[in-house]
């Protein structure tokens, strides 16, 4: 058995990959492996955890909230659309909301065509509707529907 550590053979394999797409060349390849460095120094070596955080940070990027939402998240709306209603809007994350006492996520389900597809859609007619009735503290997770 060799006596490399795991976080060694897993920046060799991506410093292998990186040169493979020339990102070894940019700033960007030292980048990323400084990342993967760090990742396991902070999680302790633990592989599950390193792509949670990476997880987050896409996430982040998507400008998905990482906690959990809770009462404090939420400031009334008021809107005038046939009527005067009111609508308790999460200010971290606006797919969620409060109505009539009860909490909703109109992006709790997305459709997709495969799990790699990097398309989304987010459907709210019929049988199929993304939007869900939720309860806090909510924190945030799509569930995929292959269609």
């Amino acid at each position: 058995m060799s006596d490399k550590r795991w976080i060694d053979v897993i920046v060799e394999h991506a410093k292998n990959e990186l040169k493979i797409m020339n990102l070894d060349k940019v700033k960007f390849g030292d980048t990323i492996l400084r990342f993967i460095k760090e990742l396991h120094e902070i999680s302790g070596n633990h592989p599950q955890v390193m792509k949670s955080m990476v997880q987050s940070i896409a996430d982040l990027i998507d400008e998905k909230p990482i906690s959990p939402i809770t009462e404090d998240d939420f400031k009334l709306e008021t809107h005038c659309d046939g009527g005067l209603f009111e609508v308790w809007r999460c200010a971290r994350y606006t797919s969620v909301y409060k109505v009539d006492g009860k909490y909703y996520d109109d992006r709790a389900v997305v459709y997709k065509t495969s799990h790699d597809s990097l398309d989304r859609q987010y459907i709210y007619q019929g049988g199929m509707s993304s939007k869900q009735e939720i309860s806090l503290p909510y924190t945030v997770s799509e569930k995929v529907v292959l269609i």
